[in-house]
């Protein structure tokens, strides 16, 4: 992944507006970490992709995210 590829955390990503949201960036070219506490929908998101890192997580959304920004280091995250 080149150095100024964005990237965005998306929760909720399994279904809904999450994973529509999922879909549009990666439709731009936006490194994808899906988080979603339904591992088999997320699953399912994220074989329609390459280039994504994903986290099914039975804990919050926002404990889950900043475990996950943490771990992969993603930079400038808000």
């Amino acid at each position: 992944m080149p150095a100024n590829t964005p990237t965005a955390v998306v929760t909720g990503a399994a279904s809904g507006i999450g994973r529509a949201l999922a879909e549009a960036l990666h439709a731009k070219g936006t490194h994808l970490v899906l988080v979603d506490i339904d591992g088999d929908a997320l699953a399912a998101t994220a074989t329609a992709a390459t280039g994504l890192t994903t986290l099914h997580s039975g804990r919050s959304a926002r404990s889950s995210t900043h475990q996950l920004i943490e771990r992969n280091h993603v930079p400038d995250a808000r």
